[in-house]
């Protein structure tokens, strides 16, 4: 037992690192030591002094130890935002790293805006947190991270001009002051799902196009650095999907089926928005009356698609309305909407199939 013992403590401790992703597409590991929206200072795995300019990092991963912050982590995954408000907003007081509290505080802000796309009333509560937050770390590397937040809460209270000024604002700052491209383009999506979401469908029409064709000229640039291209290629597929939602809403079925059609075609597309695209022509179908080939559709895209993907959770709502419609035939309605539930509690769709099966 004493050898035993001794063995043990020879071997070398693995200490949980923080990680940083940068735009090189490198992830460093180390401990953060000072965050700010100019620079990021962090110590390696010699305990030597490195530092990035902020416009090198895509982002920060520091390892959490708080069990407050995995317990409210916890809580959010499963859609129970009372309980990770309530533990996000504990968790900003516990003494930590000097990341924790601006962390918790921001996720705290991040919870109630989530609680605020399932209970609209939860918008302004979210507003005010991030107005808070951004007075006590305004030059914090998380600010850009809570002032896009803060323009969707802002949005979500009916204020949705003012959103997009803010976000047109951070866009133009992260140009003129160097904050980087991953800031600039965050920005610049995130105004685009805000004059989606508001009705200006022929607005926002304009602006993804504008946004899309940007992006797919940067990542075939050679010197687009490898991790930005691939934050590039997935904000051009989540814009694409977006596109899709704009032609319908301003179009219907009609207006957006070519648009779907040449999605599926597209080799840029990734498989988000490929599937978003399914969805579409399979919700049309079912406006027609062709069931049968609405389930095919939303079949291939359940059997394929990463069960984390968004978009999966929208398949497997819908494939439950068809089903339904279809006599629960060849699988009940009721089974896919159960297993949204349990694979994603907390996303909107679930909400929706909670209603549907009475819950």
């Amino acid at each position: 037992m004493l050898i035993l013992s001794s063995l043990l403590l020879a071997l070398p401790c693995v200490i949980p690192q923080d990680q940083i992703l940068t735009t090189s597409g490198s992830k460093l590991l180390g401990k953060l030591t000072t965050i700010s929206k100019a620079e990021v200072q962090f110590e390696n795995a010699a305990e030597e002094a490195q530092t990035l300019s902020a416009a090198e990092v895509i982002a920060l991963h520091p390892q959490i130890r708080s069990e407050l912050m995995l317990r409210a982590d916890s809580f959010l995954a499963a859609g129970d935002f009372q309980n990770a408000v309530n533990t996000f907003e504990l968790a900003s007081s516990e003494v930590g790293a000097d990341w924790l509290a601006p962390l918790a505080s921001l996720r705290h802000g991040e919870s109630l805006l989530a609680w605020a796309v399932i209970d609209g009333t939860r918008a302004a509560e979210a507003k005010s947190t991030l107005e808070q937050w951004l007075t006590q770390w305004p030059d914090h590397f998380w600010s850009s991270r809570a002032r896009i937040a803060l323009a969707q809460a802002q949005a979500a209270t009916g204020d949705a001009d003012g959103a997009t000024a803010a976000l047109q604002a951070l866009a133009d700052e992260a140009f003129n002051e160097n904050l980087g491209e991953a800031v600039l383009y965050r920005a610049t999506m995130a105004r685009c799902r805000i004059y989606h979401n508001d009705g200006q469908a022929q607005i926002a029409e304009s602006r993804i196009k504008d946004l899309i064709s940007k992006l797919e000229r940067k990542v075939d640039t050679r010197e687009t650095p490898s991790g930005l291209a691939s934050l590039f290629s997935e904000i051009s597929d989540e814009a694409r999907t977006l596109l899709g939602d704009s032609l319908l809403q301003k179009g219907g079925f009609s207006a957006a089926r070519t648009y779907w059609e040449s999605v599926l075609r597209n080799k840029r597309a990734g498989a988000s928005s490929k599937a978003s695209a399914k969805i579409g022509l399979a919700l049309e179908a079912i406006d027609k009356g062709e069931l049968r080939k609405a389930q095919l559709l939303l079949a291939g895209i359940i059997a394929t698609l990463p069960n984390q993907s968004p978009a999966m959770a929208h398949a497997l709502f819908v494939m439950g309305q068809v089903s339904s419609k279809n006599g629960d035939t060849p699988t009940p309605g009721s089974t896919y909407w159960n297993e949204l539930i349990d694979s994603h509690p907390g996303s909107p769709w679930a909400v929706q199939a909670r209603q549907a099966l009475g819950n």
